[in-house]
């Protein structure tokens, strides 16, 4: 089935309003997804809880996976696993801080600490967001695949 243009839809609409250009403003308001059961619910959420929903969708989608999001969606952290260390504990900070602040309600990510032991690489930092004039959260990546 071939979409159909509504003029009747779209009268409204100009073209600073269908932008897509990295520039434009990350969406407060999103559905409520549940990893656990892989599904999204219909609950909806905002602000601070939509935020740490990013972080974690930005931080379990690899560059370029999927083709829904911008090349600039996602990381690259994962093809770091195999390198030596000392190279890795390098670009894990870049890498992370890079692939948040692609998001317009983030302003910054600090205070990294890596944790390594047999099988995995645990990173965790803060998240420091323009919302409610800067309120920030601690969130984390397991280098195994696994968000903290």
């Amino acid at each position: 089935m071939t979409p159909v243009y509504n003029e009747i839809l779209t009268d409204d609409i100009d073209d600073d309003t269908l932008d897509t250009d990295s520039d434009s403003t990350q969406p407060g308001l999103t559905w409520l997804l549940d990893p656990d059961t892989e599904t999204i619910s219909s609950k909806m959420i905002d602000d601070l809880d939509a935020v740490k929903q990013a972080v974690w969708v930005m931080l379990q989608t690899m560059r370029g996976e999927h083709e829904i999001y911008s090349d600039d969606f996602g990381t690259e952290i994962y093809d770091l696993i195999g390198d030596p260390i000392p190279l890795a504990y390098a670009e894990i900070e870049d890498d992370i801080r890079d692939t948040l602040l692609e998001d317009d309600r983030i302003s910054d990510v600090t205070d990294f600490e890596l944790y390594k032991d047999r099988i995995s690489l645990l990173v965790t930092f803060r998240v420091v967001t323009n919302i409610n004039g800067g309120e920030e959260f601690e969130s984390g990546v397991r280098m195994n695949g696994e968000s903290d």
